[in-house]
């Protein structure tokens, strides 16, 4: 049996939604595993191509975090899941298609969980007859992950709200509307960072009046979000919104140039700007009318010698996709 599994990257965070929140976007991984009888010298037989909008800044990079082996993430998550069943994993070869540059805040690590895992639950499904639901796949693959805002659009497509049970420790994924006259564009700029050291900086302990900032703010965004017409006052009311106190200025010392990029996007007629996920992907919304392309969103990264590729982050609305052959 052969399963291509497609999934789109991923936008977590945007604006005040710190791990709350996620929203998928129209460029995907595609990850295609054929399953095998002889058990050879490893489990997962691996090859990829690169060819992200973000290729020539990648170059041969991508070796270095995809190994050929079973310590490759996706035959880790792959393996880790039939083990949760009860059965002995399958060997498989596991070819991966990407488009999704690598630790750039996009959601990458999280699509190649989420491919692990699912090939695993359609190996249960074909071979065992018991797979897990979509909604048990989630959480489990929240326990890999640590945090749900990436998985959760990344599985369900659209924009995500994963709210907690703190009593039975399960992720709850709710869809919220984008109808607002916006548009999303920004620049990915030639500079890795790391979920884990980007996480490294973040405060433990926050101020009542940063809740409180942070709290108003994660409140108006999804209603302004799902106006389909927007007046002036909500134009300056999303502005507003779009700020917030965790994680982006501790953040900004791994992007040189991250504040001067905000600052001139915002004249150039952005609504509002926020770092991608850990970064170091830099979006904004922009008026639905608008061609930000046209402009040179990477001025100020260019002018500190740093590549960066505009690019514009349409909404994917459709999730994760499983083709069997």
């Amino acid at each position: 049996m052969q399963v291509t599994v497609s999934i789109p990257a991923t936008s977590a965070n945007i604006g005040p939604g710190f791990d709350v929140w996620g929203m998928a976007l129209r460029l995907r991984n595609e990850f295609t595993a054929r399953f095998r009888s002889n058990t050879g010298s490893s489990l997962c037989r691996v090859t990829w191509d690169i060819i992200s909008i973000a290729a020539d800044l990648e170059s041969q990079e991508g070796k270095s975090v995809l190994p050929a082996t079973d310590d490759n993430l996706v035959c880790q998550s792959y393996r880790n899941l039939m083990q949760e069943a009860g059965v002995t994993p399958i060997p498989l070869d596991l070819h991966i298609t990407i488009r999704i540059p690598l630790e750039r805040g996009l959601g990458s690590s999280s699509t190649a969980i989420l491919a692990g895992k699912t090939i695993a639950n359609e190996a249960l499904r074909e071979f065992y007859e018991r797979p897990y639901s979509m909604d048990e796949l989630f959480n489990i693959a929240v326990k890999a992950e640590g945090h749900p805002d990436n998985l959760a659009p990344a599985l369900f497509g659209g924009w995500i709200l994963s709210l907690l049970d703190a009593n039975t420790g399960s992720y709850y994924p709710f869809s919220l509307p984008v109808r607002a006259p916006v548009l999303i564009a920004g620049v990915i700029p030639a500079i890795k960072l790391s979920t884990e050291k980007a996480r490294q900086v973040i405060a433990k302990e926050y101020s009542f009046d940063t809740l409180i900032f942070q709290q108003s703010r994660t409140a108006l965004l999804p209603h302004l979000l799902s106006l389909p017409e927007w007046t002036t006052a909500d134009k300056e009311g999303f502005r507003l919104a779009m700020e917030e106190k965790i994680h982006q200025e501790r953040r900004a010392t791994f992007i040189p140039g991250m504040r001067e990029t905000f600052a001139y996007w915002k004249s150039l007629g952005a609504y509002g700007s926020y770092l991608s996920g850990a970064g170091t992907t830099l979006l904004a919304f922009w008026p639905k009318d608008a061609d930000p392309l046209s402009l040179h969103l990477a001025a100020e990264f260019s002018s500190r010698n740093i590549d960066a590729i505009p690019f514009r982050a349409d909404i994917d609305r459709e999730g994760l996709t499983i083709t069997k052959a």
